[in-house]
Formats: C-alpha cells, structure tokens, sequence
C-alpha cells in the first residue's frame, strides 16, 4: 500500500484504521504518534500536512498522553547516548566550502561506549542544522568492513541520488546505504565524489 503524499508510515496505518473502522486504542496511538513525529521531525519538516495534525488530534482524542510520549521519545536515553554525540562532533569533518558536514564512528569507539543503534536516533540532525550545511551524512562502522551510512538534507541537494549510487535508497531529504568489505576511509572518499558531481 503506498501513498507518497503521506508524511509518514503511521499516517498511513492510522488511514487504514480508518477505512476499516477499528477503533484506535492507546497502545495504537502511542505507536502511530511515535511513527508519524519522528518521521516529520517532531513536526519541523516539509512532508507536515493539514491531515498530520487533524491524525495527532484524533490520537490525542484517543487517549495519548502527549507530554508523556514526548519524554519518552526525546527526554529519555542512555548515557551511551551522549558518548556517541561526544564522538560525532569530535570527528566531524567539512567539505565542498561547509556544504557539506560528516563524521565518522570507528567500531573500536562504538564497542567503547557500549552504544546500539537506536542510541544513535536522530543525532545525524546536528550535522544537518550547522549553519550553511546543505547536506550530510554519518559513517557508523557497527561491524569491521561494514559501513553504514546515513544521508540528510536540509536544502534542494537530493541525498537519494548519493544513496542510490552506492547501492541505497530513500528519499530526497534522507536515505542511507550499507557499504560491505570496505573502510571508513574509502566510504568517505566514493561519498564525497558523488557529492562533487551533483553540487
């Protein structure tokens, strides 16, 4: 089932909800919440529409406890949070006249912190709200030779082109890639080439 207008997979479920008559529980709610604010970016990016705010009424109608959720989906985390975000801004790097912001997360510092992937939710985006930053991306070696890789933007730079040149995918403002048998080093140079030849 797909509706590219949608602003986010629990927009889309909570639709189906509706077509189908079943009514939304408070279980359901907090997941469809969850879906539809961390996909907008707690409401902040351009797919935020009319219908997404008439849903996240129906979900607090619903029941959702909003201040609740919210601290329990940004207010609360692990310190092994704030230790990958230590390391991130620590080795973020700039190219293309600040165009373009990234960082690197070695496995070795990953295993250090004892961080996961969900810790690492959302810390991409003080990458992307540097001032003048056009685009970034986020290499996290999880495994040795495998890298994976986070796009975002901010501006009219496609990041899914990036991504689809290296065998990913998503959409215009974020995507993400897995690179196999390679190093940080290496991702960041074919990256920052195909950056170069869409810019």
């Amino acid at each position: 089932f797909v509706d590219d207008a949608a602003a986010a997979c629990g927009e889309i479920i909570f639709s189906l909800f509706e077509h189908f008559k079943i009514p939304v529980d408070l279980e359901a709610a907090k997941t469809l919440y969850t879906s539809i604010s961390t996909d907008t970016g707690s409401f902040r990016y351009s797919n935020t529409s009319p219908k997404t705010h008439r849903t996240i009424g129906a979900l607090i109608e619903a029941g959702l406890n909003v201040e609740r959720i919210n601290q329990e989906i940004y207010g609360e985390f692990e310190e092994a949070r704030l230790e990958l975000l230590q390391l991130l801004l620590k080795n973020r790097q700039f190219a293309f006249d600040r165009k373009i912001s990234f960082s690197m997360l070695p496995h070795a510092d990953l295993v250090k912190t004892g961080g996961t992937p969900e810790d690492m939710e959302g810390l991409i985006d003080f990458l992307r709200g540097i001032r003048g930053v056009k685009a970034c991306f986020l290499m996290t070696e999880w495994t040795k030779g495998i890298v994976k890789v986070s796009f975002r933007s901010s501006t009219d730079v496609d990041v899914n082109q990036v991504a689809s040149q290296i065998k990913g995918g998503g959409h215009r403002k974020a995507a993400g890639a897995t690179l196999r048998d390679t190093t940080l080093e290496a991702a960041k140079t074919r990256i920052l080439e195909i950056f170069k030849s869409i810019l």
